[in-house]
């Protein structure tokens, strides 16, 4: 269905549900602190208080966790979660649908169907689908991502999971946030000029450990630029075609140190210019 464009507008809870565990648990990205609500999770045991940091239980099973129906995991609840990764509050931007919401906050939507190496290689925060053995689906937030391990934010808290865990329920189905570039192209290339390409120069300035400066050929989308380009994307297995579109300019992204967006995972250090 259309779940990844719009978001079920149902009445939400103020703040988001916090499930009562404390398997390997991270505080979740949010613009506010959510209220922590105990909710009972069969088989799972309560805290009975004092440093239980040496004997701390397993986080509960996805398919238990899944199905608990104080723990919400609908699409609206994974938008705040999402949102809530780039410090924007979902509830206060206006819009009908999720992505309504992200253009109004000057992001985009992107909807992908892959793999986990699809999602390594984008390295942003997504909203994936869950189906669960009754055929119900579940919308839920990936915040972290290593070789063997996935960070879920369900209800307001962090648990993770073996990748092989959550295969049973996700069919790759995801949708991430991102920021265009705030000159309005969708597409660079050689021969170009403005605004924009000086923001690339300065991106590759940052991944390539060069020194940015601001001169009169900033703005120009020249041979050593293209160059650049193309090993940028060789790098990122991205197809080396020396053209800046989504793939290229959300990577890229991750260069800007103005506006730094979310990741799953840290940055390499930089690399020498080809």
């Amino acid at each position: 269905g259309a779940w990844q464009y719009v978001a079920r507008l149902n009445p939400i809870a103020t703040e988001p549900v916090a499930v009562a565990t404390k398997a390997r648990v991270a505080p979740a990205a949010s613009p506010k602190a959510p209220v922590e609500v105990a909710v009972a999770i069969p088989g799972v045991p309560a805290d009975a208080g004092g440093d239980t940091s040496a004997n701390t239980p397993p986080p509960p099973a996805l398919a238990q966790l899944l199905n608990t129906p104080e723990v919400p995991t609908s699409t609206e609840a994974a938008f705040v979660a999402l949102f809530g990764q780039w410090r924007k509050d979902y509830r206060l931007l206006s819009g009908r649908t999720g992505c309504a919401r992200a253009a109004s906050a000057g992001m985009q939507c992107m909807f992908v169907t892959g793999t986990w190496n699809n999602l390594r290689q984008l390295n942003r925060p997504a909203m994936i689908e869950l189906i669960d053995a009754d055929g119900a689906k579940h919308h839920v937030l990936v915040s972290g991502l290593d070789d063997d391990q996935v960070a879920l934010e369900i209800g307001g808290k962090v648990y993770e999971y073996p990748l092989a865990e959550v295969d049973r329920f996700w069919f790759g189905k995801m949708l991430l946030l991102w920021t265009p570039l705030p000159t309005g192209e969708q597409k660079l290339v050689r021969g170009m000029h403005g605004p924009g390409v000086a923001w690339v120069r300065q991106a590759l300035a940052r991944y390539y450990g060069e020194p940015v400066t601001v001169s009169a050929d900033d703005d120009v989308f020249d041979e050593v630029v293209e160059d650049q380009v193309r090993e940028f994307q060789r790098r990122h297995q991205i197809e080396d075609d020396g053209i800046i579109g989504r793939n290229t300019l959300i990577q890229l992204a991750a260069y800007d140190t103005s506006a730094a967006p979310p990741l799953l995972s840290k940055l390499p250090p930089a690399v020498e210019t080809p």
